[in-house]
C-alpha cells in the first residue's frame, strides 16, 4: 500500500515516461547544476577562439576549413567529454608524453543572502590547466593558461541569462607536481534558491505556482 501511494507522487508510471523526465532536466531541472552546466557546456563549445586556444592539432580540422574559413559543420563538440579537453568537473591529468590542455568547470553553492532565503550565491569555477611543454601560445606569445582565462572572462562577461551577472572572484595559479600549470577562475551570480520540483506539469518553486 506505502509503494503504491509513493507511485502516485512520481509523475510517471513508465519507463519511458521516467526517461522522459530525467532528460527534462537539461531545461527545466531541479537542479540549477544541471541548467548552468549545460549552458557552460554550450558557451564554450561555440566559442572557436576558446577551442582553437586549447591547442589540438587533431581537432583544429573541425573547426577550420583548409582555406581557413570556420568549418560550421565541424563537430565542434569533440573538445567535450569525459575524456576529452573541456570537461563539466574537476580533472588533474596524470604526468604523459602527450601534450595537452585542459579546461574543468565546477558549480558550487557559497550561502544563502542575508536577510533572503529565497536567493543564494552560486559560484561557478573553472581549472585552466596546461601542459608545460606547451605554455606559451606561439601564435600571440601570451602564456596559454592567460590566454585561455581571457577568453573565459570575456565569455562569461556576454552570456545570457544567469551567467551575465555572475561577476569575477578569484584568480590564481600555481603548478602541479606532474608537469602542469594551472589557473582558476572563479566567477559568483545571485540566483533564486533551489526551492523547486520537476513533474509533468513543469518546474516550480515548493508552494508557488508552476511556470
Amino acid at each position: 500500500m506505502e509503494r503504491e501511494e509513493m507511485i502516485k507522487t512520481l509523475g510517471f508510471s513508465t519507463k519511458e515516461q521516467m526517461i522522459s523526465q530525467l532528460q527534462g532536466y537539461l531545461s527545466n531541472p531541479d537542479d540549477d547544476t544541471i541548467r548552468l552546466k549545460e549552458k557552460i557546456k554550450s558557451m564554450m563549445l561555440g566559442c572557436p577562439k576558446l577551442l582553437w586556444a586549447l591547442n589540438n592539432e587533431e581537432y583544429e580540422v573541425e573547426l577550420f576549413n583548409e582555406d581557413g574559413s570556420l568549418n560550421d559543420t565541424g563537430e565542434w563538440d569533440v573538445y567535450f567529454g569525459d575524456t576529452s579537453l573541456i570537461r563539466p568537473f574537476l580533472f588533474i591529468p596524470e604526468t604523459q608524453d602527450v601534450v595537452a590542455n585542459y579546461i574543468c568547470y565546477q558549480t558550487s553553492t557559497d550561502e544563502n543572502m542575508r536577510y533572503n532565503s529565497e536567493m543564494k550565491y552560486f559560484v561557478i569555477t573553472f581549472t585552466i590547466i596546461v601542459h608545460e611543454k606547451d605554455s606559451i601560445d606561439k601564435v600571440t606569445g601570451i602564456a596559454r593558461h592567460d590566454l585561455i582565462g581571457g577568453i573565459i572572462r570575456e565569455l562569461m562577461a556576454w552570456s545570457s541569462s544567469t551567467m551575465s551577472s555572475a561577476i569575477p572572484i578569484y584568480e590564481g595559479e600555481s603548478v602541479t607536481d606532474n608537469n602542469y600549470i594551472t589557473k582558476v577562475l572563479k566567477f559568483q551570480a545571485t540566483m533564486p534558491n533551489n526551492l523547486v520540483i520537476t513533474d509533468s506539469a513543469g518546474t516550480a518553486f515548493v508552494n508557488k505556482t508552476k511556470r
